[in-house]
């Protein structure tokens, strides 16, 4: 079993002063893994409680490890049996947080309709076995499991929505063979409020875009969408995409990042998706910046109920 102690927090570097080392490790050539009051550390499934450290998730999807530490203070990362282990050590040895999923793209789950399959979930999820996720889960480290992406979205499955019910029994099925891990799912809470009560998923995905109009009137819709459905809220910004199908700029990235960031209930906020142009841009660099020093004057939370 992986220690379970902690690593001092690094100095802190610019995201400037990372970006070409970075580029040359997680560049085109480079190998991937694919795909409230805040309170700090809440009890898990299993009574525990896990560790209470500084520092809210904030990073990007597929984060590269050598920006863990810094300029984010964590990400989303897709793991595979053989990469668990090594993703969340490096993880754990940067002092960030995770969010990841485990069960790979949707077509490994998926009958041959389209449809959602609980069935094959699981079998995915049961690769896993020997991977023990108890430490990472105790000190902080593994802040929440996304199970899969748009359960709200027809075009992605058999022209119908995944029916709530599957979304709870998948969840079940995950905690079963991860106790404590905090379960989620990629689909607003808007979307997951008539599922409540839930028994077994933890927490909604929010990412927003211009498409939703002023981030200060969406903002609380989805605060109060989450508490009706008594979920946890992982929020996210689409920055290649989300400026009306452009790019977000620094500007937009500080303005809605310290707002998503601010607010008490969510959980994180996940940038959607590293690329090492954008994130090289030095006005970005700089929003990053002052985006982390929001984050850090948080503490790390799980993505739980």
């Amino acid at each position: 079993m992986p220690s379970t102690g902690h690593t001092p927090r690094r100095v802190a570097r610019p995201l400037a002063c990372v970006l070409a080392c970075a580029f040359l490790a997680c560049g085109p050539g480079a190998t991937e893994p694919t795909p409230h009051e805040d309170t700090g550390g809440v009890a898990g499934d299993d009574g525990t409680e896990p560790a209470t450290v500084p520092g809210l998730l904030f990073g990007p999807f597929h984060v590269p490890d050598s920006l863990m530490s810094r300029p984010f203070s964590g990400g989303f990362r897709a793991l595979s049996p053989d990469s668990a282990v090594a993703v969340l050590e490096a993880a754990r040895a940067a002092d960030v947080g995770l969010v990841v999923t485990l069960a790979g793209g949707r077509s490994a789950y998926q009958e041959p309709s389209g449809a959602f399959s609980v069935t094959r979930f699981t079998e995915l999820l049961d690769r896993y076995a020997d991977v023990d996720f108890g430490p990472y889960i105790q000190d902080s480290t593994l802040v929440g499991l996304m199970m899969f992406d748009e359960p709200h979205d027809p075009g992605n499955w058999d022209g119908a929505v995944v029916p709530l019910a599957d979304i709870e029994a998948a969840a079940a099925a995950t905690k079963q063979r991860i106790p404590g891990v905090p379960v989620g799912v990629g689909a607003p809470p808007g979307f997951l409020a008539p599922g409540a009560p839930w028994t077994s998923l933890d927490f909604a995905f929010a990412p927003y875009s211009t498409k939703h109009g002023s981030v200060g009137s969406w903002l609380p819709a989805q605060v109060q969408a989450a508490g009706d459905a008594a979920l946890a809220l992982l929020v996210g910004i689409n920055v290649l995409l989300g400026n009306q199908q452009q790019p977000v700029t620094a500007d937009q990235l500080r303005t809605w990042g310290t707002a998503l960031l601010g607010e008490a209930s969510t959980c994180g906020l996940l940038l959607w998706k590293w690329d090492a142009g954008y994130f090289g841009s030095p006005d970005v660099a700089a929003a990053v910046d002052s985006l982390r020093v929001v984050a850090d004057g948080r503490p790390r939370r799980p993505c739980r109920r």
